[in-house]
């Protein structure tokens, strides 16, 4: 009878203890998150290596959470610590955004400011929800303005300005239930709507991954806030042109018109593909969003991005896999 009992508990213990054994990535997550952690922390919370200019915001995402789930304090110190580097960025910054240079703290500040948000989601810091305040007024002004101007020097077009707008308001008001965020997600996406959807070719602005990605991410927290079906609508549209004009059927990976580069397949725009489908399961628990996510993360551990310790930041038809690094980048592989 004991024994039956033992095992009857044994069986209980195994089915109750949570495991990681159904997560397909835990090897390639381990190393890469111990080689960013051993190779790239900063004590001044400033991540080196970071091409992209927003390891600052999925660092700070991540470390919380790793923090929280594993109980490891550690983790939640150097996210703070990461999050007070950015916010050092905006007390330094010049409050017109549309005449920053386009330098390696320009690029940080706009790239990462969403650490912020995560840093005021998990502390509730006065100094960090202020900061927020002051950059979602400025931000919420540009897009009644010209968003074109901030996002020229950068090298993309306005929809991904919008798009980031739109996503961060709808986080932001999820937190607070301000209302004046709320109109200001929704201003940001229906002016993406009004002046850069091109209903002849089913896409926004310049199709790339980048504009592509934000745009679903986006759209995402628009359904969310309004259960409009045409909000999901338009997003399956644009998902059917991006995995017709964008998708690369032969080796996976989206291709991308990225910067300089003439046909790449980079690892930032397919993370962000990648959070786009894992947004729209959240809210909208079809199969198919799951399978592009998936799809995606294999081509990023494949051999054409991934030399078995971190995915490299692009590929090319011509060059092959290229040999930058982006720590921003792998933080984001790593998020999602």
């Amino acid at each position: 009878m004991l024994k039956k009992i033992f095992l009857f508990l044994l069986i209980l213990f195994i089915f109750i203890t949570p495991s990681h054994s159904e997560f397909l990535y835990q090897e390639h997550f381990d190393r890469l998150f111990q080689y960013l952690i051993k190779n790239h922390w900063n004590e001044s919370g400033d991540w080196g290596g970071d091409m992209m200019g927003d390891a600052s915001w999925f660092a700070t995402v991540l470390l919380f959470e790793m923090g929280a789930r594993e109980n490891k304090p550690e983790y939640t110190k150097k996210a703070i610590k990461t999050a007070e580097w950015q916010l050092s960025l905006f007390r330094s910054a010049d409050t017109e955004l549309n005449k920053i240079e386009k330098t390696p703290n320009a690029v940080s500040l706009l790239g990462g400011f969403p650490g912020i948000f995560y840093a005021y989601k998990y502390t509730k810091r006065k100094d960090f929800k202020s900061t927020l305040d002051q950059i979602f007024l400025l931000g919420c002004s540009i897009i009644k303005s010209d968003p074109g101007k901030i996002v020229e020097t950068f090298g993309v077009d306005a929809v991904v300005f919008l798009a980031g707008v739109s996503f961060a308001a709808y986080s932001y008001y999820e937190e607070t239930g301000a209302l004046h965020l709320k109109k200001c997600s929704l201003e940001a996406i229906d002016k993406a709507n009004k002046d850069y959807w091109h209903e002849d070719e089913k896409h926004y602005g310049t199709l790339w991954d980048w504009s592509a990605g934000a745009m679903l991410l986006a759209l995402s927290g628009a359904y969310r806030l309004t259960k409009d079906e045409f909000y999901l609508e338009r997003a399956n549209t644009l998902i059917d042109t991006v995995m017709k004009r964008l998708w690369d059927e032969e080796s996976g990976g989206l291709i991308s018109r990225h910067f300089h580069l003439k046909k790449a397949k980079v690892l930032s725009g397919n993370n962000l593909f990648v959070t786009a489908m894992i947004e729209w399961y959240k809210v909208v628990p079809d199969e198919k969003y799951l399978n592009y996510a998936e799809k995606t993360l294999n081509f990023i551990f494949s051999p054409t991005l991934y030399d078995g310790t971190y995915p490299h930041h692009h590929w090319t038809k011509e060059e092959g896999r290229d040999e930058s690094y982006c720590t921003g980048c792998h933080f984001h592989t790593l998020l999602n």
